[in-house]
C-alpha cells in the first residue's frame, strides 16, 4: 500500500430535484414497543386456540385472514381513534418523507460507488439496511392509509411513547401483509409458523417455485437497451441508464428531447410526450389520453412537478388547493385544465376510496388504492397534501412499469382501460419479436442451425405430427444429434 499512487475520485451528477435535501431518518419503533405488541398478539393467538406449528396453503391463508388481520385492524383502529387525524397525518407524512429520502440517498450512494472495493459482507449489510428502511417506510405508509380510511375523531396529539406503540402495531400489520402476499402468490414456498411462544413469522416450508434473488440478479445483469427504429439516441441512452441503475425519475428523464440543463420550476425545452424519449412508447400516450383523460407523459410530469414543490427540511410536506395545483400543471406543463384534473385524479389517494376498497392485507401489491401509486393525499374540502420524495418514488414505479410495457395498477383498473392494455400488449409483442430476431442472429453467428417462430401448423418441418403451441427456437449443431428447444421470455412478464 505504501507504494500505491494516491487516487482522487470525483463523481458529478445532477442533484435530486427535491428541495428538502437534509432530512434525517426518524427513529423506528423501539424494541420495547415491538416486544409489547408481539406479546399482546401472541396472547391473542393462544386464546384463539391455534396450536403451534406450520400452516401451509389454504390453512395459512385462513389463519392470516380470520385470526391475524381482524385482530390487527381492531386494535389499530381502537388506538387511532383517540388521536386527531390531522396530527397523525402530519407526523406520518413528515416521517415518511424523511425515510424515503434516506433510502433513495443510500441507494444512489450505492450505485455511485460500485467501482470501489468492498469488504466481505459489505453488500449484505447494505441489503439489510435497505430492508430496514423499506419496512419503516411501509409501516409509516400503513399508518397514513389507515388514518385516511378510518378518519379518527379524537383530539389528542400522540407523544413519543404513544407514537412508538402505533409504529409497533403498524409494523405487525406490515409483516402480516408481507406474509399474506407471499402466501397468495406462492412463489417462495413460504408458510406461516406459530412458535411454541405463539409468535407468528414466515418460514420456508417447501421448495421455492422461483429463486427470486437469482431472478432479480439476472434482470440487473442482463437488462439491455430497448432498440427502436428511430435515431433518438438520447432517449435510448436514458432508457439504458434507467434499466442498468434503476429508474431515477427527474427532469433529466423527461428532458430527453433537448438534453439541456434544467432549473427547478422551469419546464422549457422538456419533452412533451413519451415518443420524445422513446418512439416505441408513442401509442401509450394516445391510448391513455383516450381512456384516462391524460397522457402517461403528463402523469410522470406531474410527479416531477410535485417532486420539485417548494418545501423545506423543517416542513418537508406541503398543502395546496386542487385549483392551485391545476393552475401549476397547466402553466408549467402546458396542458389544458381537463387533462390536469384527470392526472390529479389518477394520482390522488382518498380515504373514502380506501374505506370502500376495504383493508385487505392479503392482497398486498394487488390493492388499487395505495400510497405507492397515489402520492397526492386528499385531505378533503379541496385540499391536497403533497409529498415530494414519495411523488418521486411513485413516478419511478410508474415509469419502470411503462418501460416494461406494464402498469402498476390493480387488474380491475386496467380492465377499464382497453386501449391502454392493447397499446402495452403491442409494445411487449414488438419487443419480444425484436428479442427473437436478435437471438436467431446470435445462434447463427455461433454456427448453429436454427428455426425460429415455429408455428403449430409447421410441425411437419420438425418431423412431428403436431405441436401444442409456437416454439421460439429449435436449434441443432450440424455435427451433433442433440436438439435444443429455446424459449425467449420478457422478464417483465415473469
Amino acid at each position: 500500500w505504501g507504494s500505491a499512487p494516491p487516487v482522487f475520485a470525483l463523481t458529478q451528477e445532477s442533484a435530486p430535484p427535491q428541495r428538502a435535501q437534509h432530512l434525517q431518518r426518524p427513529r423506528p419503533a423501539p424494541e420495547w414497543a415491538r416486544s409489547q405488541a408481539r406479546r399482546l398478539f401472541a396472547a391473542h393467538v393462544r386464546a384463539s386456540g391455534e396450536a403451534p406449528g406450520l400452516r401451509r396453503g389454504a390453512a395459512a391463508m385462513r389463519f392470516e385472514t380470520t385470526i391475524v388481520a381482524p385482530w390487527l385492524m381492531t386494535n389499530l383502529k381502537a388506538v387511532l381513534a383517540d388521536f386527531a387525524a390531522t396530527a397523525l397525518l402530519a407526523r406520518a407524512s413528515a416521517e415518511l418523507e424523511a425515510v424515503t429520502a434516506c433510502r433513495q440517498r443510500a441507494q444512489a450512494d450505492r450505485r455511485r460507488h460500485t467501482h470501489i472495493w468492498r469488504s466481505p459482507g459489505f453488500d449484505e449489510n447494505l441489503d439489510e439496511h435497505d430492508g430496514e428502511l423499506a419496512h419503516q417506510r411501509a409501516t409509516l405508509a400503513a399508518l397514513l392509509e389507515l388514518t385516511l380510511a378510518t378518519t379518527p375523531t379524537g383530539n389528542k396529539i400522540p407523544d413519543d411513547i404513544e407514537w412508538a406503540n402505533l409504529l409497533a402495531l403498524a409494523g405487525l400489520y406490515v409483516e402480516a401483509t408481507t406474509r399474506s402476499d407471499s402466501l397468495r402468490w406462492n412463489i417462495n414456498g413460504e408458510a406461516t409458523k406459530i412458535s411454541e411462544d405463539y409468535e407468528v413469522s414466515a418460514a420456508i416450508a417447501d421448495t421455492p417455485v422461483l429463486d427470486l434473488a437469482a431472478f432479480n440478479d439476472a434482470r440487473r445483469r442482463h437488462a439491455r437497451t430497448i432498440q427502436t427504429a428511430s435515431s433518438a439516441s438520447t432517449g435510448r441512452e436514458h432508457l439504458r441508464v434507467q434499466h442498468d441503475r434503476g429508474i431515477s425519475l427527474g427532469a433529466d428523464v423527461l428532458n430527453a428531447s433537448s438534453g439541456m440543463p434544467h432549473e427547478p420550476g422551469s419546464y422549457g425545452g422538456r419533452s412533451t410526450q413519451l415518443a420524445d424519449i422513446d418512439p416505441a412508447l408513442a401509442d401509450i400516450d394516445t391510448a391513455m389520453r383516450q381512456d384516462l383523460g391524460c397522457s402517461a407523459h403528463t402523469l410522470l410530469a406531474v410527479c416531477v412537478l410535485v417532486t420539485e414543490w417548494p418545501v423545506t427540511d423543517d416542513h418537508p410536506t406541503s398543502q395546496t388547493t386542487m385549483q392551485d395545483l391545476v393552475d401549476a400543471i397547466c402553466g408549467q406543463l402546458q396542458v389544458d385544465g381537463r387533462e390536469a384534473r384527470a392526472a390529479i385524479e389518477a394520482l390522488t389517494l382518498r380515504g373514502t376510496d380506501l374505506a370502500t376498497e376495504g383493508i385487505q392485507p392479503w392482497k398486498g401489491r394487488a390493492r388499487h388504492h395505495r400510497l405507492l401509486t397515489h402520492p397526492l393525499i386528499d385531505l378533503g374540502t379541496g385540499t391536497l397534501m403533497l409529498l415530494p420524495w414519495n411523488s418521486g418514488t411513485a413516478g419511478q414505479v410508474l415509469s419502470q412499469y411503462l418501460w416494461d410495457g406494464l402498469l402498476p395498477w390493480a387488474q380491475q383498473r386496467q380492465d377499464a382501460l382497453p386501449r391502454v392494455r392493447s397499446a402495452l400488449s403491442k409494445l411487449r409483442l414488438r419487443r419480444t419479436q425484436a428479442l427473437e430476431d436478435e437471438t436467431h442472429q446470435y445462434l447463427e453467428a455461433l454456427g448453429l442451425r436454427a428455426r425460429s417462430r415455429v408455428k403449430p401448423h409447421h410441425a411437419h418441418i420438425l418431423g412431428l405430427s403436431c405441436l401444442p403451441g409456437e416454439i421460439d427456437h429449435v436449434v441443432a449443431r450440424p455435427d451433433s444429434g442433440i436438439i435444443w428447444v429455446l424459449e425467449d421470455k420478457d422478464l417483465a412478464e415473469v
